[in-house]
Order: C-alpha cells, then sequence, then structure tokens
C-alpha cells in the first residue's frame, strides 16, 4: 500500500514496477488505468515506476539509474554488478558535490545559491558510467567569481573607531547554461555534445519536479513507439507524475500544461520501437 508524506501519495516502487510490466503490456488494462487515474486518482497520481531510457552521447543513460543515483538507500536486488558500481561511484560524486556546492554557497551574497539539482544532472549527462573529474573544479563551473568592497568600522591604534574599505570576493551563481558547458569545456576538457545537453535538461526536470512512468521492457516486447525523450524512444503508454524532494505527488497545473505542449505530438508509425518504416 502507498503512504503518504508532504501530501503526496506514495508507493513501493519495486512493487508496483511488476505491477507495471503487466498493465501496461495489456491493452484493456491500459485503458483502464489511465481512466482509473483520471476519474478516481485525481489529483493525487500513484507513480508506477520510474523506467524509461534516457540517450545521452554514445551511452544509452536510463532514467531509473538517474532516479537511482539520486536517491538513498540500497539498489533493487537485481540490479546488474556493472551497473550497480557505476550508480555508486556516481552516488558518492554526488555526495561530495553537495560539500563542494555547500563550501561555495557559503561564499555567496543576496540569497544566491546553485541548484543542486542542476549541477548533479549536468555530470550525470557528461560522466555517468565515466572516469569522474575534480569534483571542486566541476561545481565552480556553475559560479563565477566577483571582487567587492564594502565600508566596515574598525579601531585604529588608539582606540578610536575609523571606516576603512575591504575587499573580498564571493561567488555568483551562473545562470547561462551555454556558459556553463564552455567553462566546462574549457577547464575540463568535456564538450558536451546537444544530446548530452538535452539529456542532462531532461534528467534536471523529471528529477526536479516530475516523473516519468513507462513500461522498461516496452521496445523489446514490441510496443509501438510513443514520445521521443532525450536521445531513446518511450514504446508504449506512459505517464507523467509530480515529485517534490524524491517523493511521488501530483503535477501543479503550471506543470502539467509544460508537459501537455513538451509532449503534445506523437511520433509517426514505426515498424519497429526504434527504426521508422
Amino acid at each position: 500500500m502507498g503512504r503518504r508524506w508532504g501530501g503526496c501519495s506514495l508507493v513501493d516502487p519495486v512493487l508496483v514496477a511488476k505491477a507495471a510490466a503487466t498493465l501496461l503490456t495489456n491493452e484493456k488494462a491500459r485503458k483502464g488505468v489511465g481512466w482509473a487515474i483520471a476519474a478516481i486518482l485525481s489529483p493525487i497520481i500513484v507513480v508506477i515506476a520510474l523506467l524509461c531510457a534516457l540517450g545521452s552521447g554514445a551511452v544509452s543513460h536510463n532514467i531509473s539509474a538517474a532516479q537511482l543515483c539520486f536517491q538513498d538507500g540500497p539498489l533493487p536486488a537485481d540490479t546488474p554488478a556493472e551497473y550497480r558500481v557505476c550508480i555508486e561511484q556516481t552516488r558518492a560524486s554526488f555526495a561530495e558535490l553537495d560539500t563542494v556546492i555547500a563550501d561555495i554557497q557559503s561564499n555567496m551574497e543576496d540569497g544566491n545559491s546553485l541548484d543542486p539539482i542542476r549541477v548533479k544532472a549536468v555530470f550525470f549527462s557528461l560522466y555517468f558510467g565515466g572516469e569522474a573529474p575534480s569534483l571542486a573544479q566541476f561545481a565552480h563551473c556553475f559560479a563565477s567569481s566577483e571582487t567587492r568592497t564594502e565600508t566596515v568600522t574598525e579601531q585604529d591604534e588608539e582606540g578610536s573607531d575609523i571606516e576603512v574599505e575591504r575587499v573580498y570576493n564571493v561567488f555568483v551563481p551562473i545562470a547561462d547554461m551555454a556558459t556553463v558547458y564552455s567553462r566546462i569545456a574549457a577547464s575540463l576538457g568535456a564538450a558536451a555534445t546537444e544530446e548530452q545537453k538535452t539529456n542532462a535538461d531532461n534528467v534536471y526536470s523529471l528529477i526536479k519536479y516530475a516523473v516519468l512512468i513507462c513500461n522498461e521492457v516496452g521496445k523489446l516486447i514490441g510496443l509501438p513507439a510513443n514520445r521521443r525523450v532525450g536521445g531513446d524512444t518511450i514504446a508504449g503508454t506512459f505517464l507523467i507524475a509530480g515529485s517534490v524532494d524524491g517523493e511521488f505527488c501530483s503535477l501543479s497545473a503550471e506543470d502539467a500544461a509544460h508537459y501537455a505542449v513538451r509532449y503534445a505530438e506523437p511520433m509517426p508509425f514505426y515498424g519497429s520501437p526504434d527504426e521508422p518504416t
């Protein structure tokens, strides 16, 4: 059964993932699930699982891997050993990035801060399954340094208050992602491809705002191509639900409108899940 936290309806992703494979491969069941969600579960959406693949560069990343990297807790028992190592290494890198980001933010002013999910989404897209760079160097690509001055009051040798000008440096977050990617290329020699950038954007959006629900074996069992996400194809029926701090909940009206537009157009008829006829 699901549990509730902060207004969100939660379920055991391992149990419902097994149900998803059955429900989403049966036409009648798919229609039943759709009507049940629309008529009964709205506005709280019970999420089945995060099981769709994302392509990035030469490596096919899996959204479920991204979700597992961003979450704590044990990995599914059937996770392949090599895959497990990659996820655990990424989790360790994320923990170190948290420390670096906190240090950078301690030297920010005016309420500025870095977006840890954005930093990690880019890291995941560029380095999942590969050799990680200097994490401090990587994180600093998301912030620039500025020299500022301020007038402070100090005491002179006679104990009298005097005003002096102090020069200090602060970090300022970089909002323009093109600048961030340019800094990563210049500092670390990693020139992100457009596909990797798109993958990072999709991972960021899904981790921060939503989760995409589909059949992880949809392509293997020949379900029809539905939509493109990043560099990969979603085969069969899928749903998008909200996520707050890693917990499943309903989409906001704004996010629902965003995804309705983003995934409005279906793919043309395909003879296979990946190749057009």
